[in-house]
C-alpha cells in the first residue's frame, strides 16, 4: 500500500507519468467513490497515519482563507477567482472519453506547490460531497499501518434529467 513504483505511475490530477504520488482520502467512502469501485470488486484499502508535521496547500478553504497560511492574505485575496478556479480542476474526475493531457494545468500547479516546499495539496471530492483528498509528494510522510478487503455489494446512483 502507498504510492506506485517511481517509473511506474500513471498520470494524476498532481503528478506526471512515471512521477509517483500518494493520493489519500478523508473516509473509506470517499476513497470507493474516488477509485468508482464497481459491484462486486474487492478493494484492498489502507489506514496511513503522518509520520511528521507537513505543510500542505489547502485548496478546500480558498472561500474562507487563503490556502497559504500566510499572515498577509491581501495576495492571496486578489487570485481568490484563480485559486477557486485550481481548486475546482484538481477536483474535476477524469472521465473515460478524456485524455491524461487534461492534467497537464494542474500537474503543472502542482509542481510549483512542489517546488515551494510544500509537501502536499488537499483538494475537495467531487465523487463524495463533504469529503476531501490529499495528493502527497512523497510518500515517506505517512506510513501505512493496517489494510483491509472491501467487497463491493451495491452502488446508488442519484441523477437529473438534462433533456
Amino acid at each position: 500500500m502507498g504510492a506506485p513504483p517511481r517509473g511506474y505511475a500513471t498520470a494524476g490530477r498532481a503528478n506526471p507519468t512515471g512521477i509517483s504520488c500518494l493520493y489519500l482520502s478523508d473516509t473509506d467512502k470517499t476513497a470507493l467513490n474516488e477509485i468508482r469501485a464497481g459491484v462486486y470488486d474487492y478493494v484492498a484499502m489502507g489506514k496511513f497515519v503522518l509520520r511528521e508535521d507537513i505543510e500542505v496547500v489547502n485548496l478546500t478553504i480558498v472561500d474562507q482563507i487563503s490556502p497559504f497560511w500566510v499572515a498577509d492574505n491581501t495576495v492571496h485575496a486578489v487570485n481568490k477567482k484563480h485559486l477557486q478556479k485550481i481548486g475546482f480542476d484538481i477536483a474535476k474526475p477524469m472521465r473515460r472519453h478524456d485524455s491524461t493531457l487534461d492534467y497537464l494545468p494542474t500537474q503543472y500547479i502542482s509542481d510549483f506547490i512542489k517546488s515551494r516546499g510544500f509537501a502536499g495539496i488537499e483538494y475537495k471530492s467531487t465523487m463524495n460531497i463533504g469529503g476531501y483528498n490529499l495528493a502527497i509528494f512523497e510518500e515517506r510522510f505517512f506510513e501505512c499501518t493496517n489494510v483491509d478487503v472491501y467487497d463491493i455489494r451495491e452502488l446508488k446512483y442519484e441523477f437529473d434529467k438534462v433533456k
